[in-house]
């Protein structure tokens, strides 16, 4: 910044500092919000350097509305964690276009304090911790230099002087630290009530609307077995089926009745010899026996008998209110309802009206129709495919999705 005036050379210091609060969020921000938050910052700088005259509100208003409709766009609310973060970087963006005096630049860094902040959000490692300290000091030198007159030290005097002063603020941060009362979670967490759970298995499922999510290292059950331990990729134990789709929201089909009977006759084609184990299931309040997929007989509890649905699951009369040990077999290679007829699968794939069309679509597209149509295995290895291929990450902290929470998932955020 050598050859600028000082008032130039200030400002552009600031827009830097704001810039570096925006870049961690660029990595979760949708991409029209990045460009958006970076274009007033660039455009600002432009005006900075040729001297030219800041746009008027006339102009900045509707942006800003422009902005605050795609953010409802974007996220389905302007409330919550993710909107919020994202009104306040646009905010901040339009902030950097409408600064006039002392009081604005105090509004703009603290702005990007906030956002700095939000970081915590998504990154808590050493390197998000050091760009985050890198950013803090660019801030506060550029809120150093708009209290300084006409003569103000070089650049390296007023570093110098900030390092003096963090230094001397150190023990302090470090008595509080080890005095204040620390919650078990985190401070950002508490304004997301009904937006969080906790790992684990429940009677429905609604993904994009829980914000964050806790892991759980409570143990659900054990199992020792007296017979050879089956491969890795047969060990699964079946708990709920979620069969319902509304759209939203995956339930288990007939999850209101107390205890739901048998559907019918199912049909299992079995192949090799039957795994024998004991299982020991921590009570959980539910009516949920656990079975290593698929079960063909298991132990009776006493005082509380079970039924086996039409999706084999194992579901007790009574909640579980202590903890069970039952014995159990299971034949881990099998073929389930080979020859459902197209009405007993329909209920199985319904799909509500007018909900997802893009991922319908896609469905359609992949599928094919006439001679070139794929089977369904095919579509099947096709889509799983896709998620094998396309750039899908695991989160525990999920952005909340929108009405079509289906195709936010499948082609927003992955």
């Amino acid at each position: 910044m050598t050859g600028l005036p000082r008032e130039k050379a200030d400002m552009l210091l600031l827009l830097l500092a704001a810039a570096m609060a925006l870049a961690p969020h660029a990595l979760h921000l949708p991409p029209w919000l990045s460009a958006a938050a970076a274009a007033p910052l660039l455009w600002r700088a432009f005006i900075t350097v040729r001297g030219r005259r800041q746009p008027p509100l006339a102009l900045l208003a509707p942006l800003a509305l422009l902005g605050i409709a795609g953010v409802y766009a974007s996220y389905g609310s302007l409330l919550g964690r993710d909107a919020g973060v994202a009104l306040l970087a646009l905010l901040l963006a339009l902030k950097s276009l409408e600064m006039h005096g002392r009081r604005d630049i105090f509004v703009f860094v603290f702005l990007s304090f906030f956002l700095l902040l939000a970081n915590f959000f998504h990154a808590q490692g050493i390197l998000s911790a050091i760009w985050m300290l890198a950013t803090v000091l660019v801030l506060l030198t550029g809120l150093l230099s708009t209290q300084y007159g006409a003569v103000q030290p070089r650049l390296a005097q007023r570093l110098s002087l900030l390092g003096r002063m963090l230094a001397l603020a150190l023990p302090l941060a470090a008595l509080l630290f080890l005095a204040l009362p620390r919650p078990d979670g985190p401070l950002w967490g508490a304004p997301h009530e009904g937006a969080q759970a906790r790992t684990g298995l429940s009677d429905s499922m609604q993904p994009g609307a829980i914000a964050s999510l806790a892991l759980s290292s409570a143990p659900v059950f054990t199992a020792r077995f007296s017979t050879p331990i089956p491969p890795q990729d047969q060990l699964y134990w079946r708990g709920v089926v979620l069969g319902d789709y509304d759209g939203s929201t995956w339930t288990r089909r007939g999850a209101k009745e107390r205890a739901p009977a048998s559907d019918g006759r199912i049909d299992i084609v079995l192949a090799g010899q039957p795994s024998q184990y004991e299982v020991t299931l921590q009570a959980s309040g539910l009516r949920r026996i656990f079975a290593l997929d698929v079960p063909r007989s298991i132990e009776r509890l006493p005082g509380n008998p079970y039924v086996v649905s039409s999706a084999l699951e194992v579901l007790t009369v009574q909640p579980l209110a202590s903890t069970v040990r039952y014995r159990a077999s299971s034949q881990t290679r099998y073929r389930l309802q080979a020859a459902l007829s197209p009405a007993q699968q329909q209920p199985w794939l319904a799909l509500p009206a007018g909900r997802n069309p893009r991922s319908a679509a896609w469905a359609r597209q992949l599928r094919g129709s006439g001679a070139g149509a794929l089977a369904p295995a095919d579509a099947i290895a096709a889509v799983l495919d896709h998620f094998r291929r396309a750039p899908f990450r695991y989160t525990l902290q999920p952005p909340l999705l929108g009405k079509d929470g289906v195709d936010d998932f499948l082609f927003r955020t992955q």
